[in-house]
């Protein structure tokens, strides 16, 4: 046998070792990472999961650990959350119960606190599957540095175990072997643990070890010690007792319900319970009316546990009689009363059950009728019951009508649809709209009937029958809304739409097109919008044909951008661009805008050169139409065509569109450098007003470049771009004085400081002058 200190040793077994050359060992901050996570093997049983955390500042961050099945995170096995972590503190992670052999993955993730706080990870000289993983991604070349704790047993054999309960022997080995014995004990330790039970520090574990074990003799020790022990010892007996539903037991543990001390009283009415035979049902309804306080709350709850053992062993008269004693008792706790409602209602089934539902619902007790209520749907199943619920509705009060109601439909019994559809025609609104509300539970079957309340006079009804309509699980409500798009009523029609849009339904674009085409601006626009998720390249000329022949503009947006989503739907969107080109000559200006904004949409060459062939359009306003479309380019092959236009345009206001688009290329990060520069060269001789160097300026400070710098500091002279200049020659320059153009940029700095004495940009201009001179002094 293993003495104790070495049976510690072996529990606390380290799996990482520090590696050789300690400097190789890397901290990794949990702050730039989601969560950080290491793959493990074990080949025996564990008991805990430990992890070094270096936290940078103690005692202030805090993590979460969890153990996982596997690095896909599956099944949960453990999880805990540590704040104030010390530096280098490993954190251990308990498990309820040992964890078999075999390879699992733990995690730390949800940080919190302001410092850095992570894991230390030491090299791998070869790639390994045990391995640290980093959100999620495996580093086969580095784990984590963690420990396990062992759930190896102490004693070798059960003989050792027994050895260690010897008398006289240490009370830490007692306290392990017991522990041992709980999974392991024959039949042979069972002398040793009942001379344990009266043990005040060892009775429980001895106990625990002897409940876990099958056979009578186990039994015959626990009911010998019901009249031996006292206060808690006998107590954890008597819950031991209860567990194993040891019937021959119930007479002495009525004669410990009258115990003076309440504790004993109330397991043993709990034990009762537990049984589930007639003989402790009898007992326990003895019993009941003499005991007070806390003894008869649980022995309220052992009567209701009872009943429950007695109707799953198909004692279903016995079980009727324990719940109405309940339901009756006015001291019973409502929340047991209620459970006890429930039960009485399901152990009579059939026609009996409903009605005493139906006496409930009726009944002065909330609490009962709740109960009631939510037999309806879950706990009452038959056809028979359900027939006999709604015939009971006519004679019900009108709230307990509308409940039942809500019932029925949650029940979702076909017997019960015809009387609920009756219901629904002539009675109040509010019990229309609660069948409404419920008629989904009965699937695509309720379809027509829901449809038929939408367009209702009363608007309540009619948008809980929409809302009800959309909620039909599957797609056979589908039809049924396709179909409201061909109503005659307007009301219905624009349901339909809606629905359709909801559901997502491609079937309805015939029906949504005729509805683009309506009389109504409203029908037409909430079609229009509809057909912008919807929309298929088939789609594209009846589109064109809305935008032509309708002159409002809500329609116009609307059906130019599901022109546009109907093109884009296309494998090759381009191919409609000559299509829409060919209604050009025929639209009026608001038309023009709208199909050349859709070709500039699809993109391309062909596109950009309709846009372009638009800009030279004898109509003004389709010119300058072009030229704000023109004004979004941002592709490089364009830019030509924009600086010619820029030198050319007879229009001044087109002009300076194409020259403002032509400036923004300047500001592309995309593009390199020295053809940023060029575009510069290019578009500077051409600006005339201010507004267009404040542009070019803005477009600069993201050109860190020496050439940008000096452009920038020499419009420092011109007053009206003063400002903006020397926002520009910082923004450079921050990025310039840590290279080799450093000189440059505090030459441009110091020309700043001349030019806008006393500003905010001056002093900031010298304050990065100050970081900037200890570096070159040095």
């Amino acid at each position: 046998m293993r003495n104790y200190l070495q049976i510690a040793y072996i529990i606390s077994v380290a799996l990482l070792l520090a590696p050789p050359g300690w400097a190789k060992r890397t901290a990794f901050p949990l702050n730039d990472y989601q969560r950080l996570g290491q793959v493990f093997s074990c080949q025996y049983s564990i008991a805990s999961v430990a992890v070094s955390v270096p936290s940078w500042l103690d005692a202030e961050g805090g993590l979460t650990l969890t153990l996982w099945d596997s690095p896909e995170r599956r099944t949960r096995i453990g999880t805990q959350a540590y704040v104030g972590i010390r530096d280098n503190e490993y954190i251990q992670l308990p498990l309820v119960k040992p964890l078999a052999p075999g390879t699992y993955y733990w995690e730390v993730d949800q940080r919190t606190g302001t410092t850095r706080i992570g894991l230390w990870a030491d090299p791998l000289a070869t790639d390994s599957a045990e391995c640290a993983y980093f959100d999620g991604v495996p580093d086969h070349r580095k784990r984590f540095l963690f420990n396990f704790g062992s759930a190896v047993h102490p004693y070798v054999s059960v003989a050792d175990a027994l050895i260690a309960l010897g008398e006289g022997r240490p009370l830490a080995e007692q306290t392990s072997a017991l522990r041992q014995l709980a999974v392991q004990a024959t039949p042979e330790c069972i002398p040793r643990l009942a001379e344990l039970l009266s043990h005040n520090v060892l009775g429980h574990l001895a106990r625990s070890a002897l409940e876990a074990m099958p056979g009578p003799t186990v039994d015959d020790v626990f009911r010998d010690s019901l009249g031996e022990l006292r206060g808690a010892l006998l107590v954890g007996v008597i819950n031991s007792v209860g567990k194993r539903r040891d019937t021959d037991a119930v007479p002495a543990l009525v004669s410990l319900l009258p115990a003076r001390e309440a504790g004993v009283s109330s397991a043993a009415t709990v034990a009762l319970g537990m049984m589930g035979t007639a003989s402790a049902a009898g007992a326990l309804l003895q019993a009941f009316p003499e005991l007070v306080g806390p003894t008869h709350s649980a022995c309220c709850d052992a009567i209701l546990t009872c009943a429950r053992r007695l109707s799953v062993s198909g004692n279903s008269e016995r079980a009727r009689g324990l719940y109405d004693v309940l339901c009756k008792a006015e001291t019973v706790p409502p929340g047991i009363r209620e459970a006890a409602v429930r039960g009485a209602i399901t152990a009579r089934g059939g026609a009996s059950g409903a009605a005493l539902l139906l006496e409930h619902v009726t009944g002065d007790d909330p609490g009962a009728a709740d109960a009631a209520f939510w037999v309806v749907h879950r706990g009452l199943p038959g056809r028979e019951v359900t027939r006999a619920l709604v015939d009971a509705l006519s004679g019900l009060e009108p709230p307990e009508r509308l409940r039942l109601v809500e019932s029925l439909c949650r029940r979702a019994d076909p017997v019960a649809l015809p009387a609920l559809v009756e219901q629904a025609k002539r009675d109040s609104a509010d019990l229309r709209v609660a069948i409404l509300r419920g008629l989904p539970y009965f699937g695509a079957k309720v379809t027509p009937i829901v449809a038929a309340a939408i367009g209702d006079a009363d608007q309540r009804v009619s948008t809980t029958a929409e809302r009800a309509l959309g909620a039909v699980p599957g797609s056979g409500a589908n039809d049924g809304i396709v179909a409201l798009l061909q109503d005659a009523e307007e009301a219905r029609r624009l349901a339909g739409i809606r629905l359709s849009g909801q559901r997502g339904l491609a079937e309805a674009r015939p029906g949504l097109l005729r509805a683009a085409n309506a009389a109504d601006a409203s029908e037409r626009g909430a079609a229009l919008k509809v057909l912008t998720n919807l929309a298929a390249p088939a789609d594209v000329l009846p589109l064109l044909d809305v935008l032509a022949r309708f002159g409002d503009e809500p329609t116009r947006g609307a059906a130019e951008r599901a022109l546009g989503a109907a093109c884009r739907a296309a494998p090759e969107p381009q191919e409609h661009i000559p299509v829409i080109l060919s209604h050009l000559p025929e639209a009026d200006p608001r038309g023009k805008q709208a199909l050349l904004g859709v070709v500039n949409s699809i993109g391309g060459g062909l596109a950009h050169q309709a846009v372009l062939k638009a800009a030279e359009d004898p109509e003004p306003a389709v010119r300058m139409i072009a030229f704000r479309l023109l004004g979004q380019w941002t592709q490089p092959e364009t830019f030509p065509d924009l600086l010619r236009l820029a030198e050319e345009c007879p229009d001044a206001a087109g002009k300076l569109l194409c020259l403002r688009a032509c400036i923004r290329f300047v500001g592309q990060d995309t593009l390199d450098t020295d053809r940023r520069m060029g575009i510069y060269r290019q578009v500077t001789p051409m600006i005339q007003r201010a507004d267009e160097t404040k542009l070019l300026l803005a477009m600069l400070s993201s050109l860190p470049t020496a050439a940008a710098l000096d452009c920038a500091a020499g419009h420092l002279a011109d007053p009206a771009v003063r400002n903006e200049a020397a926002n520009t020659v910082l923004a450079i320059a921050k990025v310039l004085v840590k290279g080799p153009d450093a000189e440059k940029a505090i030459l441009a700095l110091g020309k700043l400081k001349v030019v806008l004495p006393e500003t905010d940009s001056a002093r900031e201009a010298e304050a990065l002058l100050r970081t900037v001179e200890p570096a070159r002094t040095e």
